[in-house]
């Protein structure tokens, strides 16, 4: 039987054949008890309970006779041998399909909280993308190769060079050059060709390469560091 979820399974625990009478054919010697162990299982616990109810067969008729058809004799009888009926291990125990299907949810946690401790107990945060060292120590008048996202209906992207102003506490300041890459000699970017608009960008996302400013222009500004060229004195 199924209860909102919850199945009620009985399990055979004996058998006993009675001389009473039947009830339905009025027989004897045709009547067998069979008793039943209940049992509940609500979809992740299974619970063997100590109740125990009869089944009342008539071999005469191969019918099962109904409890409310049965006498005080037989009714005696059931009372008297469920109490001889050795009885299954009563408790509660997980349901085997249920445990996989958890374990199965439980594995991609641990892995997750795993990584999750590796990551905080072996790598530096800084570190993440693997360049946080050398922007760091990116000095004024150092040079940049950007990949600049531009925030119009295309969504697309361009290159273009940036020489570093100033670097102030947890801010940095980079001009823009006045040509675009394409009419850029790269071995050659003087100091006094950037000459186009400043940006404040944010130094603790500079020093891993990704630049994203502090004001506010029209259209916004990030994008990401492509080379750091040394300043050479140009």
């Amino acid at each position: 039987m199924i209860y909102y979820g919850r199945v009620e399974k009985f399990e055979q625990i004996g058998q006993k054949r009675i001389p009473a009478k039947c009830p339905s054919c009025g027989n004897s010697e045709v009547l067998e008890l069979f008793f039943y162990q209940k049992e509940v299982n609500s979809g992740y616990i299974i619970n063997m309970t100590k109740k125990v109810s009869g089944v009342l067969y008539c071999h005469h008729t191969d019918t099962e006779i109904p409890p409310v058809q049965w006498s005080d004799r037989i009714v005696d009888y059931f009372e008297t041998e469920k109490t001889k009926q050795k009885l299954l291990p009563t408790g509660r125990r997980w349901n085997k399909k249920a445990f996989r299907i958890l374990a199965i949810l439980m594995i991609p946690l641990l892995l997750l909280f795993s990584g999750v401790y590796v990551y905080f107990k072996y790598i530096d945060p800084d570190d993440l993308l693997g360049i946080q060292e050398e922007y760091a120590e990116a000095e004024v008048n150092d040079k940049l190769k950007v990949e600049v996202h531009l925030f119009d209906n295309t969504g697309a992207t361009k290159m273009s060079y940036f020489k570093v102003n100033k670097i102030v506490e947890d801010t940095v300041y980079i001009q823009q050059h006045r040509s675009s890459i394409e009419n850029i000699d790269t071995l050659n970017l003087k100091a006094t060709d950037f000459t186009s608009k400043v940006f404040k960008v944010r130094y603790d996302s500079f020093k891993i390469g990704y630049l994203t400013e502090w004001n506010s222009s029209d259209p916004p500004f990030s994008g990401f560091t492509k080379k750091l060229i040394k300043n050479t004195n140009q």
